[in-house]
């Protein structure tokens, strides 16, 4: 709520009461915007903003004057403020100052205050004018807004704006199309440091010497979303290396709470290897003054592209270079390169409005795997992300979907499009138009795009008429489709070979009235190229090759977005083949087999078929798409014997890889190897409990337990997942030891991610319990939840410990800790639970005034998995060995 308060001495004191005020009485503003918009009274032109910000205090003050272009005289400028008391608000114009009469009310789509309304007896002159505001502010709730963390005694305070929580730090004109330069200025308690976007160019202290102010250097222009600060007794390292090839080499350095800057090495060296990758590709330098990375204890968001000032949280960049994990150095280049690329897609260029949020982050996504393997001279990124793809093809196939150019008329329609649909979605279409431009066109054409709209605002349309313009063909004719619409065509596909002619592939597509136009291409067998063309209906591809081939892959290198069905002998001839298709080819196998399955395209057991027929794989890609995929089968079957013949199967597959890797990393292992034997040995545990792994496990956590360094970093996570399955109290008591002694970010998380896995339900409550306590941070405690969520045996304990203390999480852990417990919605597959679950986080969501949406794909997932409960389980037992029953 914005009220008003006489905090400042000998100020006039204003306050926002039920009666009439001067401003009621004029000519009334104009209303709030359908499309979610700020009325065109006033656009920003640049700040000039001041904060006394001091992390160990409950409120921080502020000061802002914002230069804006009148458009035409009014009576009224309407901006954004929320939750925030205002002490004083005066215009500047024509050499005069005027008191401003203030009223505030909700935006479209919101039940709480966010829109300030300055009001003026005589109506202000178009042109050129200054609004100055004064306030004073909360520290945010979780970690949005300006918001606190504690660690080890310190207090910081850090922002995380994005995408409408600016408004929460000082008043502003709150729309990603406002890019306008920044002149910011810190004050904090002496001893402490403040960093924001830009270079310092000086420090003052105090008179008292008490406090000491900051000041920035101008920004580029941003918008408010993209503001950044952090404050508090950080530490700085310093890059060994300066990253060049612009006119000002700038300096990279990493960010820390206190204590932690030893953990920088790796990300720093990614963060400049990959930084020269991007700046090769755009043919442009990174486009700022300045890079800090800034490792936070707690950031539910994860990361957030700051120009300057780029934030992440902690374990994901601070490891050990001797103790990190083969996965957290993956996840690492993964979430430092998606960050980076914004830099261009996002910053550089920006959105005109939150609907063209897929230009940032699908975008990003899609670089984000060029830049990893091109760093790591590998192509496994590149397999993971058709994994991503197919994550948002799922969520796409539900009636709960949305377009990924999606209306967004609120400030909850913003917030709620950050999902796999604009980043996984997203990614996707840019690598199909890319397999079908070609990557060096795909490259001109966004260079072009980047430079001709730098440091401004560029739409969709700008985007599809660069790509057209450098390839001459239609690409918005062939992209429209899948960014308006919802859905993921289904293309039937048939090998036709008849005497004296020339195979062909004759594609079908399922829906050819949704209007999509299709590139699609098709493998076969051979050396040939792939056979490609566009199908809005029937396309026919001749195969360039002497006779039938035994096999076709409907989805070459998996480009396309899209399923694909093949009659069955066409499908058990591609099976017999595939561990012959590349590593993407065979994750997008498995994951169209799943879909397939899902949809009752495809029996359970065919896709069992399909798994036996890679026993032996040692992609991770593709290891992590079967174990995903059977972890999902495992949920499905409805008793413990299914389960348990479901567990044999999984040995079958994986056992003898898992002792031919063994738990330890040897000399001659790549990080290929590496993260096939978390994989394999992650599945015979969890999904076999196979008799080998478990002792293994449950010898090797113990060890960890007495001494960290005892054991193989890349198999801790493992041993510990698995070995707390059997686990009492003593094991929930070594693991918040293991939690609170950790030498690294990343060690708390594989422990608090095990107190998940805990499976007597008295002791899983008593773990989930330690972060009302406050031993866990919100995605900590996140990890446990989602791994007692994610097993049929531990689910109803989950629920009910989220029924019981579900609202108390909001409010110490905001909003967005909320919405990540409910995937638990989705894992139901029974009616009874399903609709438990609904219940349960329907009511805690309305208390705490989150947006319900996500519920309803939830919804969606949870039913799906119930009919194909029905639908399979005779087949799937069968299948397994167990008969009838």
């Amino acid at each position: 709520m914005v009220a008003l308060s006489g905090c400042i001495p000998n100020a006039p004191v204003y306050r926002v009461e039920p009666t009439r005020t001067a401003a009621e009485e004029a000519p009334t503003p104009p209303p709030p915007r359908v499309n979610g918009r700020l009325p065109d009274t006033a656009r920003p032109l640049r700040y000039a903003l001041s904060l006394w910000v001091n992390p160990k205090e409950p409120r921080f003050t502020g000061e802002v004057r914002i230069d804006v272009e009148l458009p035409r005289p009014t009576r009224h400028v309407v901006l954004h403020a929320a939750d925030i008391e205002l002490k004083r608000a005066q215009v500047v114009v024509s050499g005069e100052r005027r008191e401003a009469q203030l009223s505030t009310r909700p935006s479209a789509g919101r039940t709480t205050p966010d829109e300030l309304v300055l009001g003026f007896d005589a109506p202000l002159p178009a042109g050129r004018a200054s609004i100055e505001i004064t306030w004073v502010a909360p520290f945010g709730e979780g970690t949005a807004g300006l918001f606190r963390v504690e660690d080890r005694g310190a207090s910081y305070a850090f922002t995380q704006l994005e995408p409408v929580d600016a408004r929460r730090v000082f008043p502003c004109f709150d729309e990603p199309g406002f890019k306008v330069p920044f002149d910011v200025k810190v004050t904090v308690p002496k001893g402490q440091i403040a960093l924001s976007n830009a270079p310092e160019s000086r420090r003052a202290l105090s008179p008292d010497a008490a406090h000491e102010t900051f000041i920035f250097a101008t920004t580029e222009p941003l918008p408010t979303y993209l503001v950044a600060l952090a404050v508090g007794p950080l530490e700085v390292r310093e890059a060994k290396t300066i990253v060049g090839g612009q006119k000002d080499p700038i300096r990279l350095r990493l960010i820390t709470t206190r204590g932690k800057a030893k953990l920088g090495e790796l990300v720093l060296d990614t963060a400049a290897r990959e930084l020269g990758i991007l700046a090769g590709f755009f043919g442009r330098p990174y486009p700022y003054k300045k890079l800090d990375l800034v490792a936070i204890p707690d950031l539910m968001a994860v990361a957030m592209e700051h120009p300057g000032l780029v934030t992440f949280r902690e374990d994901l960049v601070l490891l050990d270079p001797d103790a990190a994990s083969a996965v957290g150095k993956q996840e690492m280049a993964s979430i430092v390169a998606h960050e980076l690329s914004h830099q261009w897609f996002g910053n550089l260029v920006g959105p005109p409005w939150w609907d063209e949020l897929w230009l940032n982050e699908g975008l990003a996504t899609w670089m984000t795997a060029k830049v990893v393997d091109a760093i790591t001279k590998d192509t496994s990124a590149a397999a993971f992300a058709v994994r991503d793809k197919h994550l948002a093809m799922k969520l796409d196939e539900l009636p709960s979907s949305r377009a990924v150019r999606a209306p967004v008329v609120s400030a909850g329609d913003a917030e709620d499009i950050f999902d796999a649909i604009t980043y996984e979605k997203g990614a996707s279409l840019a690598r199909m138009l890319e397999g079908w431009l070609g990557e060096d066109v795909m490259q001109k054409g966004l260079v072009a795009h980047t430079s001709a709209h730098a440091h401004g605002t560029a739409s969709t349309d700008a985007l599809l008429r660069a790509l057209g313009e450098v390839s001459g063909k239609d690409v918005a004719a062939v992209a429209r489709p899948f960014l308006e619409r919802t859905g993921v065509p289904l293309v039937r596909a048939e090998l036709t070979c008849e005497k004296d002619k020339p195979p062909r592939a004759e594609l079908t597509l399922a829906s050819p009235a949704r209007g999509f136009v299709v590139p699609a291409c098709v493998a076969y067998e051979g050396e040939g190229a792939p056979a490609c063309g566009l199908l809005s209906d029937r396309l026919t591809l001749e195969l360039p090759r002497r006779g039938c081939p035994a096999w076709i892959h409907p989805n070459a290198d998996e480009r396309g977005y899209y399923r694909f069905v093949l009659p069955r002998a066409s499908w058990d001839a591609l099976v017999k083949v595939a561990k012959k298709l590349s590593p993407a080819e065979r994750v997008g196998l498995v994951a169209n087999a799943l879909a397939l399955v899902r949809s009752g395209e495809l029996g359970a057991d065919a896709l069992l078929d399909l798994l036996a027929s890679l026993r032996g794989e040692r992609h991770p890609a593709v290891l992590a798409e079967m174990t995903e995929s059977l972890r999902w089968i495992r949920v499905v079957l409805p008793d413990s014997a299914s389960r348990e013949a479901l567990g044999r199967f999984v040995s079958s597959l994986f056992l003898p890889l898992g002792k031919e890797l063994g738990w330890a990393t040897r000399k001659q292992d790549d990080d290929t190897t590496r993260l096939a034997r978390v994989a394999v040995l992650e599945a015979l545990g969890v999904l076999a409990e196979e008799p080998w792994t478990l002792r293994q496990a449950a010898t090797r956590a113990t060890a960890y337990l007495d001494d960290p360094r005892a054991i193989d970093a890349d198999t801790t996570a493992v041993a510990l997942l698995v070995a707390a399955r059997s686990g009492g109290d003593e094991r929930l008591r070594s693991l918040r030891d293991a939690v609170r002694l950790s030498a690294t970010p990343e060690e708390r998380v594989i422990a608090a991610r095990a107190i998940g896995r805990i499976g007597d339900p008295a002791e899983l409550g008593r773990g989930l319990d330690i972060a009302r306590a406050g031993e866990l941070r919100a995605h900590e405690f996140a990890r446990a939840f989602h791994e007692s969520a994610r097993a049929p045996e531990t689910l109803s304990t989950s629920l009910g410990w989220i029924r019981a203390r579900g609202s108390e999480l909001a409010p110490r852990f905001g909003a967005g800790l909320l919405l990540e417990l409910s995937s638990a919605v989705g894992e139901a597959c029974d009616v009874a639970t399903r609709d438990d679950a609904l219940r349960v986080f329907k009511a805690i969501f309305e208390a705490a005034s989150v947006s319900p949406k996500k519920l309803a794909a939830l919804e969606a997932q949870a039913n799906q998995c119930i009919a194909v409960r029905e639908r399979e389980t005779p087949r799937l037992r069968k299948r397994l060995g167990i008969g009838a029953r």
